[in-house]
This record gives C-alpha cells, sequence and structure tokens, in this order.
C-alpha cells in the first residue's frame, strides 16, 4: 500500500513485506531448523540496516524497526522453503513535480 500525507511538506507511506526464504532438502529436520535460524538472523540484519538509513543525515525516511512484525515461513510451496515473512511501514518525502529530485 502506498499513501501520500501532507503534514507541512508531502510524504509518502509504505506498507510492505519482505521473505527471507532458503531451500533445504525435504525431510531433512535438521536443515529446516538450520534454515529457520539463518533466515531469522538475516531478517534482523535487514531491518537493523532499514534502521541505520532511516536515521542517517539527510533522512531518505522515516522507519521504526519495533513496528515491524515477523511470522514464521514453513514450508512455503512444493520446494520446502523455510524463512520468515516481515511487514513494515516506513514514510519518505514525496516530490510535488518531476524535478524536485534533480
Amino acid at each position: 500500500m502506498v499513501a501520500r500525507r501532507r503534514n507541512g511538506t508531502l510524504h509518502t507511506h509504505f506498507k510492505s513485506a519482505f521473505l527471507c526464504l532458503s531451500d533445504k532438502p525435504v525431510g531433512d529436520a535438521n536443515g529446516d531448523i538450520t534454515a529457520m535460524d539463518e533466515m531469522y538472523e538475516l531478517t534482523v540484519q535487514v531491518l537493523q540496516k532499514m534502521q541505520e538509513d532511516s536515521e542517517a543525515v539527510p533522512v531518505p525516511f522515516l522507519f521504526d524497526q519495533d513496528g515491524a512484525e515477523s511470522e514464521y515461513i514453513g514450508p512455503w510451496s512444493a520446494d520446502a522453503d523455510w524463512g520468515w515473512r516481515t511487514e513494515f511501514e516506513l514514510t519518505g518525502g514525496a516530490c510535488e513535480n518531476a524535478d524536485c529530485c534533480d
């Protein structure tokens, strides 16, 4: 979902999600656990990077890592993909005309 909001300046508010998945052989219980752990760590790294980038100067977007929600996914499809789906929101500046970002 993308919405435009005006609070002094025009902002674009995004609601989105990402997946971190790992493919393991069907029936590999140890592989499944390893995949879940690895993909959890990757999910945390992505969220931390988004948080770091939101705190950079100049601020490209507003993001609060604590507002993100992750849920376990497994197995995803017949491929036995395991991992995490994370929903998040961020707000960024919006150009009011095509030349504003030059």
